[in-house]
Parts: structure tokens; C-alpha cells; sequence
């Protein structure tokens, strides 16, 4: 059993590289001619950076622990565990299951935004006249978890330990990369061509 779950992961942690370098090779479809369009949201970004780092990120210890062991508990439920304790804290809290450790569990706070992506599922109900404001809210909420996720990472995590070192980094940074091409191609594209990310060329 040992066996397959880490010939899965390993699988996983390849169709996910794979697909990083395949979206990466087509951003270029992604970004408008008219770089204002994109100096917008850079100055929304980096102003909203700031405001995190020095004056939001302890006000919103509390919500940020309890999205990080919520999203532990979808990945849960999801992979079919046994939920035995949930627990939040505002500088701490933990999630504890029935079985093995389990690596999309233990990565998921790190690789899956769970409130942006809620938003952007949201965006499909808007009509394009007005999903500026959507747009703005996106930035922010990715800036938000950019942000939470480079300040928060430490090695010595048990999240990031229990998957391996190796392991978790290039699957963290894959999956990073992946939601920034996704994130931008909702800004400035709409999603319109999202399928030309994963056309191959040769």
C-alpha cells in the first residue's frame, strides 16, 4: 500500500511540473498590449503588500489560522478521512485525522487558496461589465496568500517535513506558478483563452 501511495505522489508531483512548464511557455498570450492595463494591478498589488505586511498580517492572525486548518479539512474530506479533531487558535491550531499522513493534505494551505478560488467561481455569475471589481478583490486575495505563504514556510513545519523537504518545494513552487498564470489570466483575459495554456507546441 506504502508502495502505491508514494508511486501517486510521485505521478502527481510530475503531471503538476509538467503542466507548469506547458502554461508557462504560453503566458505570453495572457498579458494585454497596453501595459497600463497591467501597471494597474501592480500598484494594487504592491500597495496592498505593504498594508499586509506592516499593518494587516497580525489583525488577521485568527483568519488566516483558520483558513489554513480549514483548507486541511476539505483536503480531508475530501481524500475520504476520518475527521477526529479541529481546533483554532489565534497564533495556532490543528486539524487531526484517522490514517496516514497524507501529502495534498498536508500541502493543501500552501498550494490552494480556498477563499480566491471561491471568488473566482463566483465571477462566473457576474457579467464582464462588471467583474472590475472582482478583478480588484482577486489581487488582493492573491497578494494575501502569496504573501502568508512565503512569510509562513519554514522547513521545520511538520506540513512541509512530512512530504519530504524536496518534495514539497518543488510541488509548492509548481502550484504557485500555476495559480499566478490562472490568476492572470482571469485579470486580463477573462478566462477567454484559457484553454490555449495547455495547447503544446512543437
Amino acid at each position: 500500500m506504502k508502495f502505491f501511495s508514494t508511486l501517486f505522489k510521485y505521478l502527481v508531483l510530475i503531471f503538476i511540473v509538467l503542466l507548469t512548464i506547458i502554461m508557462s511557455f504560453n503566458i505570453s498570450i495572457i498579458f494585454p498590449k497596453h501595459y497600463i492595463d497591467t501597471l494597474i494591478y501592480i500598484i494594487l498589488f504592491l500597495s496592498y503588500s505593504i498594508l499586509y505586511i506592516f499593518f494587516f498580517r497580525k489583525k488577521l492572525s485568527f483568519v488566516e489560522v483558520f483558513i489554513h486548518e480549514f483548507t486541511h479539512l476539505i483536503f480531508a474530506i475530501f481524500t475520504f478521512k476520518h475527521i477526529k479533531g479541529f481546533f483554532v487558535e489565534r497564533e495556532s491550531g490543528y486539524l487531526s485525522y484517522k490514517g496516514s499522513n497524507d501529502f495534498l493534505i498536508s500541502l493543501s494551505p500552501y498550494f490552494f487558496p480556498i477563499v480566491l478560488v471561491f471568488v473566482l467561481i463566483l465571477s462566473f455569475s457576474f457579467d464582464k461589465e462588471n467583474l472590475i471589481i472582482i478583478k480588484y478583490i482577486v489581487v488582493v486575495l492573491y497578494a494575501s496568500f502569496l504573501l502568508k505563504t512565503i512569510m509562513n514556510w519554514s522547513f521545520n513545519d511538520p506540513d512541509i517535513k512530512n512530504p519530504g523537504k524536496f518534495y514539497s518545494f518543488i510541488f509548492v513552487i509548481s502550484m504557485q506558478i500555476i495559480l499566478f498564470i490562472v490568476v492572470c489570466d482571469f485579470i486580463f483575459q477573462n478566462f477567454s483563452n484559457f484553454e490555449l495554456l495547455f495547447q503544446i507546441n512543437l
